[in-house]
């Protein structure tokens, strides 16, 4: 009989254009450009009973339950006797609340994320040769908290909201995050001879990252001035490679050999730094077929020491 009966609502959307022009044989460029936006709103009844009436029956064991969790804080309160003798009280300050609707724990969560990205890439082929060259460009936008005007969490301090279910305002806090992140590369394949082929590819990835949280309270139902905790961007530079080699000593088999740097990157998100995630790994692989191509065997080796 769980009443809170706001609905979850999410919205997700994402669009991409891709362009390519072959300006001759040889040579192709392409650009992608994307759009995502995904809207969350998440109630949540953490406790299982929020929204529920406030009964004339609820009104002892809740005054009980206010009585013995407050021991050691409330210095009215300091052992189970005075939480015993206290319980009349707490019963009379909070008969008038019968017919309320009372919150002991629940959520009511929303984010809201857009994202950005444009990528162009450019390829030149010949029979020895091929060229990729590229650009990376990403934008994301984060912001959560409670609705606008409204507590995101609602707990045990003010736990009543009025018989009609119409959730007051409410002390607000809502979290941004912003992240651009840019990055080059480029990746070569030379056939040295017709069996052998060299690979060789390189990117530089810039990311700046930002966060900041804003806070306010509400005071006599006028929200106060907004608090705002502003931490230090995140920069970061990080470039990484790859080597390797493929052998094709027939047409039905390639075997491979490279080794690669990647990262996954790091940042601060509210005063809290995290560490990028770096990884080097090597691999060795075989993809060939073998009985007059009725069996296909892809296998690989690989060892990844992450930092």
């Amino acid at each position: 009989s769980n009443a809170w009966t706001v609905p979850r609502i999410q919205r997700i959307h994402g669009h991409s254009v891709t362009s390519t022009w072959q300006a001759n044989d040889n040579l192709t460029i392409k650009n992608i450009f994307a759009y995502r936006q995904t809207y969350v709103h998440a109630p949540s009844a953490i406790d299982g009973v929020s929204s529920l009436t406030f009964t004339q029956a609820a009104l002892v064991p809740y005054a009980t339950f206010i009585a013995f969790s407050s021991i050691g804080r409330d210095p009215r309160i300091p052992d189970q006797a005075a939480a015993i003798a206290n319980i009349p009280r707490i019963v009379g300050e909070n008969i008038g609340r019968i017919g309320s609707r009372y919150i002991f724990t629940a959520s009511q969560a929303t984010s809201l994320s857009k994202q950005w990205s444009d990528e162009l890439v450019i390829n030149y082929s010949t029979d020895k040769l091929n060229l990729t060259v590229g650009g990376i460009w990403f934008k994301g936008d984060d912001v959560s908290g409670g609705p606008e005007g409204q507590q995101n969490t609602f707990s045990f301090g003010s736990p009543f909201i009025p018989a009609s279910g119409l959730i007051p305002l409410g002390n607000e806090g809502r979290t941004t995050n912003t992240n651009t992140s840019l990055a080059g590369y480029a990746q070569i394949e030379y056939k040295v001879t017709p069996q052998i082929e060299l690979v060789g590819g390189a990117r530089v990835t810039y990311d700046k990252k930002g966060s900041s949280f804003r806070y306010n309270a509400i005071v006599n139902g006028v929200a106060t001035a907004p608090g705002f905790i502003l931490p230090p961007d995140f920069k970061q530079t990080k470039p990484n490679f790859m080597i390797g080699v493929n052998w094709t000593p027939n047409d039905d088999t390639l075997v491979y050999g490279k080794y690669s740097t990647s990262f996954v990157s790091g940042g601060n998100t509210l005063g809290l730094d995290y560490a990028p995630e770096v990884a080097k790994s090597w691999e060795l692989g075989l993809k060939a077929d073998f009985l007059d191509r009725r069996l296909r065997t892809n296998l690989a080796l690989f060892y990844v020491d992450y930092i």
